[in-house]
């Protein structure tokens, strides 16, 4: 499993209104030619605790090796591909199991710090487990140099009006 966060802004508009292909609404729909969707989403579960975000996503049959974990600031991509053997002849009566690209984008619903994540594959289920970032580590302080610092170029000093110049003594 590749793991990579990227420090850039998530700027790919997701799609969080797709119809689910499961349940009794979808074999209502009249018969006809439709376009394949070039990835398939799989199922996923998030819990939001006090202290950190844990991300489920049921992706049986994926090899650990082909799955790629993309995280943003405000959200978190999960691709890979699934390929089922197939029998070398035969009629197919059902054939439901998805394969083919996997793909689930998921809006984060809080800050997390990205240096903490953990994420483990096992028995077809992926945890990633994703700390929030405190209100601490948002806090960064900053130097604030002077003008002349930044240039290299030393200030001229101001005179106060009715000080005497260098030299004349109020003779």
């Amino acid at each position: 499993m590749r793991y990579r966060r990227l420090s850039y802004r998530y700027a790919v508009v997701m799609a969080t209104g797709r119809p689910h292909l499961s349940g009794p609404g979808w074999q209502r729909q009249p018969a006809g030619i439709s376009m394949g969707q070039p990835s398939w989403r799989p199922p996923a579960d998030i819990v939001e605790t006090e202290t950190e975000v844990i991300i489920l996503v049921e992706l049986a049959g994926v090899d650990h090796e082909q799955l790629e974990v993309l995280l943003f600031e405000d959200a978190l991509i999960v691709e890979g591909e699934r390929r089922l053997p197939s029998p070398a002849a035969g009629v197919y009566h059902a054939a439901e199991i998805r394969q083919g690209q996997v793909r689930l984008e998921l809006p984060l619903p809080a800050p997390i710090d990205p240096e903490q994540v953990e994420a483990r594959y096992e028995r077809g289920l992926l945890e990633m487990r994703l700390p929030k970032r405190t209100t601490a580590s948002l806090a960064v302080s900053i130097p604030i140099m002077r003008h002349a610092e930044a240039t290299g170029f030393a200030p001229t000093p101001r005179r106060r009006p009715g000080a005497a110049k260098r030299g004349d003594h109020g003779a």
